[in-house]
């Protein structure tokens, strides 16, 4: 019975297509991330290694004073 192949299908679907927003999310802003970290890196003339700790450090430093909160950057 078609009905009953259909069931939870919706729902499935539904959860489906919202997992691939939320990671194509996450996967953009890991990629603005970078991208951020390498113009700091290219501003002050050091190699992306060197400079992506700090910026980490900064960064979980900025969220803490923030009182945890965190923005889509």
């Amino acid at each position: 019975n078609q009905a009953v192949a259909q069931l939870g299908y919706k729902d499935v679907s539904s959860s489906y297509i919202f997992l691939q927003r939320v990671m194509g999310s996450i996967q953009t802003n890991a990629y603005k991330r970078s991208d951020l970290i390498s113009q700091i890196a290219a501003e002050v003339g050091l190699a992306y290694e060197l400079v992506e700790p700090q910026a980490e450090a900064a960064f979980k430093l900025a969220r803490a004073e923030q009182g945890g909160r965190r923005d889509s950057t």
